[in-house]
């Protein structure tokens, strides 16, 4: 069985202001689940976010224009020790954390990120290097300015977030999921408004030996036709 997403933290959003010290909210969860944490500013220059060493940022990215994002994961002990907070330059952000339940509870999450100016947030092709096929994947983006409910997610997956801070120096962040079988993943475009962005593909690894299989044509027709 492929992994599935548990439970979301509060939204993170400064909602028009600017802070150095970004405090993001923790899901309901359990002993082992991965906490996936993502994180957009309005501030661009990296490295200029600092996690803390209880996580493992997994990468910190700019757009080509005022805006940037990271994002990093931990593997959840249900204590203190799962408190995220980011310090940044002062600052507007948006961010979330979820708790995914069915990973292997070992191999950290792979990615992908493309970046661009359009309105067509494209979270690039990833290839995981573990053999099992029932994967979770998520596609992302930060971007600079944007509003609540303008984007549209990729065919497929199935949207959680779609959240800007709202006044001067805005930002966004726009998340979705999917549990497709395979080792590869090409997400596609997001739609929104024309702006810069960073798009991120993230995929997950399920439990023991998982192996989605999904029938073919052939074999779904002779299923329809009993």
């Amino acid at each position: 069985m492929p992994p599935s997403l548990a439970a979301k933290g509060a939204l993170y959003d400064t909602a028009g202001s600017a802070t150095t010290s970004h405090g993001i909210g923790l899901p309901s969860r359990s002993v082992n689940q991965l906490l996936l944490s993502m994180f957009s500013c309005d501030g661009s220059g990296a490295p200029r976010h600092t996690w803390p060493g209880a996580w493992n940022k997994l990468a910190e990215v700019d757009s080509p224009g005022s805006a940037g994002l990271s994002f990093g994961w931990r593997k959840a002990t249900n204590d203190a020790n799962d408190a995220l907070t980011i310090t940044t330059p002062s600052e507007q952000a948006i961010a979330i954390m979820w708790a995914i339940s069915g990973w292997d509870e070992v191999t950290a999450p792979e990615y992908a990120t493309a970046t661009g100016s359009s309105a067509a947030p494209d979270s690039p092709s990833l290839t995981v290097s573990w053999p099992q096929t029932a994967n979770f994947w998520v596609s992302w983006f930060g971007m600079n300015g944007g509003g609540d409910a303008g984007s549209t997610p990729p065919g497929s997956y199935t949207e959680e977030e779609d959240f800007g801070t709202g006044g001067a120096g805005a930002c966004k962040i726009s998340t979705a999921w999917a549990q497709i079988g395979g080792t590869t993943q090409n997400p596609g475009a997001w739609a929104d408004i024309n702006q810069t962005w960073v798009a991120v593909t993230i995929g997950i690894r399920p439990l023991g030996g998982g192996s989605l299989i999904v029938p073919n044509l052939s074999e779904m027709m002779a299923i329809l036709a009993r």
